[in-house]
C-alpha cells in the first residue's frame, strides 16, 4: 500500500510527468489530470484505512496525509476537469489550483521520507 501511495503521489506532485504524459502525451502514453488527482486521493485514502502493521503509517505520516488530502481536495474543489474551455497545457503551466494541489502531493512525499527528485530520475523524466 505504501509503494502504491508513494507511485499515485508522485505523479501527482511531478510537473515534468504532467508535461510529458499530460500535455505532450502521445495516443499510446498519456495521463488524465482528473485519474492522476484521484488517483492519489484514493491511495491516500486506503493508506489511512490500512490496518496491516508491516504498512501502517506513523502518527506524523497519517497526519501529514490527512493534511495532504484536506489541501489538495481543497485546491481543486472549485476546478472543473471537464471544462473543455480550459487546455492541459493551461491546467498544468497556468492553474494555481492544480499546482496548489501539486504542492500539496510534494509535501506529503516529503514528509514519507520519499525524494521526488529522485522517482522522477528513476523514471526517465530527469
Amino acid at each position: 500500500m505504501r509503494s502504491r501511495l508513494l507511485d499515485d503521489v508522485s505523479i501527482l506532485a511531478s510537473r515534468r510527468f504532467q508535461e510529458r504524459y499530460v500535455v505532450n502525451g502521445t495516443k499510446e502514453q498519456y495521463a488524465i489530470p482528473e485519474e492522476i488527482l484521484e488517483a492519489a486521493l484514493s491511495s491516500a485514502r486506503a493508506a489511512l484505512d490500512q490496518k496491516s502493521p508491516n504498512s501502517a503509517l506513523s502518527a506524523t505520516e497519517a497526519n501529514a496525509v490527512i493534511k495532504f488530502i484536506a489541501d489538495a481536495g481543497d485546491a481543486v474543489s472549485s476546478l472543473d476537469l471537464q471544462d473543455v474551455a480550459v487546455t492541459n497545457k493551461q491546467l498544468i503551466e497556468q492553474d494555481e489550483r492544480w499546482a496548489a494541489a501539486r504542492t500539496a502531493a510534494g509535501l506529503l512525499l516529503e514528509a514519507l521520507g520519499s525524494d521526488l527528485a529522485e522517482r522522477e530520475r528513476q523514471q526517465g523524466l530527469a
